[in-house]
């Protein structure tokens, strides 16, 4: 397994087809998202451009895991989609210009093994915590379900609660993740494959 961050312009071609058909499989074919697919079967939205990152774990050009990120003062999803949700938290957000990133779109392949979800996750936790030094910002915007926070918070990630919310019925949270690495004690396979199935943000 090798981590690594890309762009939409500057992936491999074998790493595209891989990654925008898991996504199809996972928010499409299995979530029932009413997202768009294009002629070739891969989930690709218009978030999809020059602003996004994708911080990508994969092994020979197969992609095993992934996760979207854009810099908030970017066009982004809570913005457009969720800003309603969630008004306490928005002006926070917004008066952050370029300390803050959107995460979306995590992702991973459903042939994974637990123990290599376990050891995708870690590698791609290794990598967003490299992306979030290197450009020297405070953490990742997320909407999540908050038992998926509950879980994040037991497996060592550290984040806040900005705000929380209902949509289509069920609670869910506005989070910002500062640190997606656990320093204190490494994460047990059957917890590492259940948020990989939990995360739907």
């Amino acid at each position: 397994m090798q981590s690594s961050v890309t762009t939409f312009a500057n992936i491999t071609p074998a790493l595209h087809r891989s990654l925008f058909a898991d996504r199809e499989r996972q928010f499409v074919a299995r979530h029932r998202w009413n997202l768009c697919v294009t002629p070739e079967g891969l989930e690709i939205d218009q978030y999809d451009d020059a602003h996004s990152a994708y911080v990508v774990v994969e092994q020979a050009g197969r992609h095993l895991g992934s996760c979207r990120v854009r810099p908030m003062d970017a066009a982004t999803m809570l913005a457009e989609h969720f800003s309603d949700l969630f008004p306490r938290a928005m002006g926070f957000v917004t008066s952050q210009p370029g300390t803050l990133y959107e995460l979306t779109r995590f992702c991973r392949s459903p042939d994974l093994s637990v123990a290599d979800s376990r050891m995708m996750l870690e590698a791609l936790a290794v990598e967003l915590d490299r992306f979030r030094d290197a450009r020297n910002i405070t953490g990742f915007v997320a909407v999540v379900f908050p038992e998926v926070a509950r879980f994040l918070g037991t497996i060592g990630v550290r984040h806040l609660k900005l705000d929380e919310a209902r949509l289509d019925g069920r609670k869910v949270q506005l989070i910002c993740i500062t640190h997606a690495v656990d320093v204190r004690a490494p994460v047990a396979p059957p917890q590492t494959a259940r948020i990989a199935e939990m995360v739907a943000a």
